[in-house]
């Protein structure tokens, strides 16, 4: 099965909403940069910078894999999640990862939505090591609050993190 991580919608206009006031400052500031620009009073093209996720900028996308077992065991199944979050911002990248941790966490809280048990994330993040340091432990509270925990979340979870927290910047 393969999949991009699509958001329904509605939930897309319903997060827009509630941040509307957020949204028309951030809005009204690049406005204004924009209008220097158009002036040629600011040298470089502004980009707007949303204050809160609504949608990721490049959909991630997702593929099931089940690779066969040997003889009595149980085959291994995952799912690949390809995400190259944006550059720019980091309240984007922070937000955008955080959201792509929380439809994870979502996705092992109900044993009926998962095609497989197991996570594995590919592509460039453009996360800092600091700022992966502080998301990694956001991370780990959301994954021991799950409501229904797998046997063997935690040590699939510890694992996911160390190699996160141990993952260094390429472009520093």
């Amino acid at each position: 099965m393969t999949s991009d991580m699509t958001f329904d919608r509605t939930a897309v206009f319903n997060r827009y909403r509630k941040n509307q006031a957020e949204m028309d400052k951030a809005w009204a500031e690049f406005d204004k940069k924009m209008q220097k620009f158009n002036e040629n009073k600011r040298k470089s093209k502004p980009t707007f910078v949303a204050p809160t996720f609504v949608t990721f900028t490049r959909t991630p996308h997702l593929s099931a894999f089940e690779i066969p077992a040997a003889g009595t065991a149980k085959p291994l199944g995952f799912i690949a999640v390809n995400a190259h979050l944006i550059y720019g911002a980091m309240v984007e990248r922070k937000a955008e990862f955080e959201e792509l941790a929380r439809w994870m966490v979502n996705r092992l809280s109900s044993e009926a939505r998962m095609v497989a048990p197991n996570f594995i994330i590919l592509g460039d993040l453009n996360l800092d090591p600091i700022i992966q340091k502080k998301i990694v432990r956001k991370l780990k509270t959301l994954w021991r609050n799950l409501r229904k925990p797998y046997s063997t979340t935690k040590i699939r979870g510890e694992y996911i993190f160390r190699l996160l927290a141990n993952t260094r910047s390429l472009t520093k």
